[in-house]
């Protein structure tokens, strides 16, 4: 047990009767997530033994049995360490809204598996977006749309300017958030801005915004 805890790897040399003992393979996942795959299926499949690994890499869940990615439990405790194991879950389980929020706030990528119901929920969409602004390219044209979840992705990441709608792409207020954030995202803003602020040159126009917000904090 005492070389279980220095090579977790060694799991995988043992002998049958002890990649089946419940009591190594626990001290083995404790220690590292990976030695689950060396372990027997009748202990993928054991509860106690897969949370304590999911617990260490969510992304693990991967190894588990067919059953465990339809446990709700199991899922929650590999999303909250990797919001990327939601990839693992059951079907069921990515339309399940506590589940889906779960991995996006650890991960907010993690909003691309989920049902298209839940990428029309705006409290989903803002948490993901806190967590990374870019994953308000997964959320349904409807929230694209919508000024407060735009705002909220673009405080976080003044990019996620390219992922909004042609219209708010045009909005003064939201545009002038993602260039303090990023000051190339102004690259993203629609022709329509930039005639109405009375030139059609881009460089200029850019150059102007860029040193005003990032240098005197006024707004262009």
């Amino acid at each position: 047990m005492a070389h279980m805890r220095q090579d977790v790897g060694a799991l995988r040399w043992v002998s049958v009767e002890l990649e089946r003992d419940r009591v190594v393979v626990i001290e083995a996942v404790t220690q590292h997530s990976r030695a689950l795959q060396c372990t027997s299926d009748e202990l993928k499949g054991d509860r106690e033994v897969v949370i304590e690994a999911v617990r260490q890499h969510g992304r693990v869940l991967q190894c588990t049995s067919e059953e465990l990615k339809h446990d709700k439990e199991v899922v929650i405790e590999a999303v909250r360490r990797n919001g990327g194991a939601l990839w693992c879950a059951s079907v069921e389980l990515k339309h399940y809204r506590e589940v889906v929020v779960e991995a996006v706030r650890q991960n907010g990528d993690a909003l691309q598996c989920t049902s298209e119901e839940l990428t029309h929920d705006r409290d989903v969409l803002t948490e993901a977006v806190r967590q990374n602004s870019r994953a308000l390219r997964f959320a349904s044209e409807e929230l694209k749309h919508y000024r407060e979840v735009v705002i909220e992705a673009i405080r976080q990441g003044g990019d996620a300017l390219q992922c909004t709608s042609e219209e708010l792409k045009g909005d003064r207020e939201v545009v002038v958030e993602a260039v303090r954030q990023h000051g190339l995202a102004l690259r993203f803003a629609s022709e329509e801005l930039y005639a109405r602020q009375g030139s059609r040159d881009r460089g200029h126009q850019a150059e102007r915004w860029c040193t005003l917000v990032c240098f005197s904090g006024a707004e262009a």
